[in-house]
């Protein structure tokens, strides 16, 4: 007995997309996803992500908030940090 196996993808039914709403305009929100993020910061995402873990030593972490798994950087609080950051360098 032979047994048969079909190299042809299976045509079942098609798998489902979510269709997401846009986000809206940078300057219409106060708050950041983490690649706006990185081009304010002038970093990559994968930084931003390691600086929001607390990775860095003698940098604190950039200041998030989490829904879900979406996270968001709201743009006073990484001014804010940006700025006590700076000034701890300069300090130093």
């Amino acid at each position: 007995m032979e047994t048969c196996i079909s190299l042809v993808p299976h045509t079942g039914a098609q798998p489902r997309t979510r269709s997401r709403r846009p986000l809206p305009p940078l300057e219409a929100r106060d708050w950041m996803t983490a690649g706006e993020t990185a081009l304010e910061l002038g970093c990559s995402v994968a930084t931003v992500h390691r600086l929001r873990r607390g990775l860095f030593p003698g940098i604190e972490p950039v200041p998030f908030f989490q829904y879900g798994r979406k996270i968001i950087f709201r743009r006073s609080s990484v001014a804010g940090w940006r700025e006590r950051n700076e000034k701890g360098r300069l300090a130093a």
